[in-house]
């Protein structure tokens, strides 16, 4: 059995060495035309991959989680990846050191995925040589490896999760030698590797909780310290529990999404983006992949209600702890709002979980089938047949060799020109970007993050719009003072001057100077809401009567002043009214506005409700910032709330309102 396990994962780790072999070779021996530039081999094909290598490079240097030095901020999207990764940094500088680590560690997790596969199968009752079978298979499938190989956490992520699920099953198929402390050891790390895992380890603890023995519940509690001990560390850090990674790039955080739109939203990124994929329609899961998977997880679920019903142990018992992973993982993609980025990277676990089912059920179903006509079972010749899958895969390998090669290729076309001057110039700058990795590791100086993963105070301001994002940029202490940046995820343009840099092709990174000076003066002097400012419109407890649009939430809007240059303004749209609290003290207010659209139109002030008699009309306009001072209290004596109405079908667009004590 020893020796049978050995050469399971030696052919294992071939397996994972020979894909990313096969993955790299056309990098590593270009067929171009002469003078065509080509990426070079140690390019990583994924630019996530270099926000891992910037984290791991700071903490080698004595600044763990943080993006810039004495700013904390969590953009990694992996704990446990990016720790590998530090002890490289600390020995060299040269890429094409390092990157060969990023790849090692990356190849390694996929090795120890096919191993967890083998255990997962074999845990659930899956006769030889079908877990290793399943294990080359997930290992060939394509985007789980495509991701190990650019350096990613994809296949760590998918390893960890079910190695947790081989040990649950085998604690439920062996009751009477169960040692709960393993799976759940396992379910524990779960967080660390990636944060929607922490469905995961509430999951298996409540099931914990659920069982019998003393021993079991205490170790279940102990199981959700790691996930409890990153929140905390991440709010210590940053203000925030959830790491800014997932802030980033899950909608559930966009701004005013009500929450009676969560289940719609949802639906819609299933049936457009997950569904399809589940059907065979894309080469994320090959059919009949996902809807084998489905059927598999659908019998496990089936069974297991029949044997509760009927106070029996269910035979698909064993394969519960996987059915459950995969429908957690599968429920919770949605989530995301770059679910079909990447080759669905936000989603690789719950592949890896599709294809370790589908390879079960299958099997299960085709041992049982013979079972039933022959007394001997399947001779052990036919069982080989099962190989014959992952050779299957194993023959697709070129299509994800192409992908690897086209994202490297593109990767390097859009950042290769700013990435060759940021290498030489300007590390002394504080630099604005808008793709936290490449980018990055070429400037390696300060840097702010403009969709908030290395800048945790952008994090929710660029789901805001322009106007939060300049909000919170005029309130750094340093400024930015060049950009390199991908023009269409800007949302600011009016802050690029002079180009340094030119775009190399549409969606290319440009290098410009930044027009300082129209950040300058921008935050509110004295008390009051700086609207598109998120702190004072949470302390005023701002309410709105229709919310602005979620792609439009606030505008960078630049108009002369009364007096003074021009500079640019965050506004929120008045797409129905706005009330907020107005303190004690205040005799007057004052407000500031513009309209976004017609050159003429009217912004009704009311206090105590939004159907309270007019108290005053301020008439906008659209070239200039209209600023108005009204007294308060105002009609409704004693009322403490202040409403901002839209008259007519002008939109305005409110830049402030000032509490005035006199």
């Amino acid at each position: 059995m020893t020796r049978r396990r050995l050469v399971e994962a030696v052919l294992l780790l071939a397996a994972a060495l020979l894909f990313a072999a096969l993955l790299t070779a056309p990098l590593r021996h270009p067929n171009r035309a002469p003078g065509l530039a080509a990426p070079p081999p140690w390019l990583l094909a994924v630019d996530d991959a270099y926000i891992f290598v910037r984290y791991a490079r700071q903490a080698a240097r004595g600044l763990p989680m943080q993006w810039n030095e004495g700013e904390p901020s969590s953009g990694a999207s992996s704990l446990l990846f990016t720790l590998p990764l530090v002890p490289v940094h600390r020995l060299s500088s040269d890429p094409g050191i390092w990157s060969l680590w990023s790849r090692g560690v990356g190849v390694l997790s996929l090795f120890l995925l096919g191993l967890a596969t083998a255990a997962a199968l074999r845990a659930a009752g899956v006769a030889e040589p079908w877990p290793l079978a399943g294990g080359l298979t997930v290992v060939w499938s394509g985007p789980v490896g495509f991701g190990a190989v650019a350096g990613m956490e994809s296949a760590l992520n998918a390893a960890l999760i079910l190695a947790a699920c081989a040990a649950w099953s085998r604690a439920l198929r062996e009751p009477a030698a169960a040692r709960w402390a393993t799976p759940l050891t396992l379910v524990a790390l779960l967080p660390l590797a990636r944060p929607e895992n922490a469905f995961l380890t509430l999951l298996a603890v409540g099931a914990a909780l659920l069982g019998r023995g003393p021993r079991r519940r205490g170790t279940a509690l102990l199981a959700l310290l790691p996930g409890a001990g990153l929140a905390l560390l991440h709010l210590a850090a940053t203000g925030a529990a959830e790491p800014a990674g997932a802030l980033a790039k899950s909608w559930t955080h966009a701004a005013f999404v009500p929450a009676s739109r969560l289940p719609e939203a949802w639906w819609l990124t299933a049936r457009s983006v997950l569904l399809p994929v589940y059907a065979g329609r894309t080469p994320a899961l090959w059919f009949p992949v996902g809807l084998l998977a489905v059927a598999t997880a659908l019998a496990v679920g089936l069974a297991g209600a029949r044997a509760l019903r009927r106070h029996q142990a269910s035979p698909l018992a064993p394969l519960a702890p996987l059915a459950a992973a995969w429908a957690v993982l599968f429920l919770t993609a949605p989530l995301s709002s770059y679910l079909a980025w990447q080759q669905m990277r936000h989603h690789h676990a719950g592949l890896a979980a599709a294809w370790v089912l589908a390879i079960a059920g299958s099997a299960l179903t085709i041992e049982a089938w013979v079972r039933r006509r022959s007394a001997g079972g399947l001779a052990p010749r036919w069982r080989a047949l099962a190989l014959l899958l992952p050779a299957a895969l194993l023959a697709t390998t070129h299509l994800w060799a192409r992908e690897h090669t086209a994202a490297a290729t593109d990767l390097f076309r859009r950042h290769g020109r700013a990435v060759s001057w940021l290498s030489s110039q300007g590390r002394g700058d504080v630099l604005l970007l808008n793709d936290a990795g490449l980018i990055a590791l070429a400037h390696d100086g300060p840097m702010i993050d403009l969709i908030g993963l290395g800048t945790p105070g952008l994090t929710l301001a660029y789901r805001h719009g322009a106007g939060s994002i300049v909000e919170s940029l005029a309130r750094r202490p340093a400024p930015p003072t060049i950009a390199a940046v991908n023009p269409d995820l800007l949302r600011v343009p009016q802050l690029l001057g002079r180009p340094l840099v030119p775009a190399p092709a549409p969606g290319g990174t440009v290098v410009a100077e930044v027009r300082r000076e129209l950040l300058q003066g921008t935050p509110l002097a004295g008390p009051g809401v700086d609207f598109a400012w998120l702190p004072d419109e949470e302390r005023a407890q701002v309410r709105w009567m229709r919310a602005p649009e979620q792609r439009q939430a606030s505008f960078a809007l630049l108009l002369p002043g009364i007096s003074g240059p021009p500079r640019l303004e965050g506004c929120r749209p008045i797409l129905g009214g706005v009330g907020l609290e107005v303190p004690a003290g205040t005799r007057s207010i004052g407000l500031r506005a513009a309209l976004l659209q017609e050159d003429r139109g009217a912004l009704a002030v009311r206090s105590g409700g939004p159907d309270a008699a007019v108290e005053h009309a301020i008439t906008l306009g659209r070239t200039a910032w209209t600023e108005a001072r009204l007294p308060w209290p105002a009609g409704a004596q004693g009322s403490t709330v202040l409403w901002l109405t839209r008259q007519g079908s002008a939109l305005p667009c409110l830049e402030s309102v000032r509490f005035l004590p006199s």
